[in-house]
Formats: C-alpha cells, structure tokens, sequence
C-alpha cells in the first residue's frame, strides 16, 4: 500500500502512504495536477485531490465470477472511471466512484493488467493475461467498456501495457519484451 512522490526527477522520493496497508497497489494514476488514483486493492479505489498529500478509500462493489478481485488498473475520461482487474472483469463508474456496474462476464482473459480510455471518445482498450490457451487478449470496446472485442496477435503471453495515441496508432508490451503496434485501431 505504499505509494511514493518525487518533486525532483527522481533524484529522491518521499512516502506519501494511501492509507491501507493490505493489498498491493498496482497502478498510480495521475489525472490532473491534484486528481490522483490508486488501484490494487479488491474493495477500495484510492483517491487523492490534493497531490498525493491525503487519500480516501471509494469503495468499490462489483458482482462477478468469484467474490474477490484484485484492481490492476484505471482511467478517466470526463466524468467515468473504469478499472481492470482479475478474470477479465471492467467495472465503470459514472457518478466518481460512488456506485460501480461490471460486465460481469470472464473474457478470453485470466487478468486485466492495463486498460485506457482515448480522450474525447467512447473507446476503450485493455490487455492482459490469455486464460488457456488463447491468444486473445487485445480487449477494444467502443462504448466505455459495456460490449468488448477482442483481437487475436497470434501468441500467448502476457501483456502488461497499452498506450493508444488516437483512435487508429498505438502500443502494446508484454512479456520477453514484446512490443507490437497497431495503425488500424487493433484489429492487426
């Protein structure tokens, strides 16, 4: 649960704590100047407005194929707020975290470990780790996360990130140092 800030490239780095001390956080993600979030935790988002200074837990309640998830990470376009997390499970939130809905349905996917919204549009793209045998797991939705695609790259393995530059171009890296690019959206 720990979480740490520089204000100097990284020369150090000062603890700033999240206010649990449980789970494992996976992912920090920075918003805005102040707006900061934290996710790992299988009940709580963590939320900062104030730069890292202080946190509060927004609990997270989702429905799902088993009774505890782990969150590896978030995004925020305007107002909505989804997350990643195991057995392929998207929550998303549209009143800032306070009520959650899920798709509730395990994809071709074991984990979730990125997921990101292209600003400016209903689009979201998440990867992670295959469940099986499968190569699927390249997650697109066109509507912040209700109804999924998934695209096949032809191998298994792990992918932890992915970095979408507009609706088209984008990045995704997995394990032995993988790095793939698309420029039609995902489908190749």
């Amino acid at each position: 649960g720990n979480i740490y800030r520089t204000t100097n490239a990284g020369t150090t780095w000062d603890s700033v704590g999240s206010g649990q001390n449980n789970w494992s956080l996976f992912q920090v993600k920075i918003v805005s100047a102040s707006e900061i979030y934290a996710v790992g935790d299988p009940g709580f988002l963590y939320k900062s407005t104030d730069a890292g200074a202080t946190w509060t837990g927004l609990p997270i309640n989702v429905t799902g194929p088993a009774i505890t998830f782990v969150w590896y990470s978030l995004d925020k376009a305007g107002s909505t707020l989804i997350l990643s997390g195991d057995y392929g499970i998207v929550a998303k939130s549209t009143d800032g975290g306070i009520t959650w809905t899920s798709n509730q349905t395990q994809y071709s996917t074991a984990l979730l470990f990125d997921i990101q919204t292209l600003p400016g549009s209903n689009k979201v793209w998440a990867v992670g780790r295959p469940f099986a045998s499968t190569t699927r797991q390249i997650f697109h939705s066109s509507d912040y996360g209700s109804n999924w695609v998934t695209y096949d790259i032809g191998i298994t393995g792990d992918f932890f990130s992915v970095s979408m530059i507009n609706q088209q171009t984008g990045y995704i890296s997995g394990q032995n140092s993988k790095v793939y690019k698309t420029t039609n959206g995902g489908v190749n």
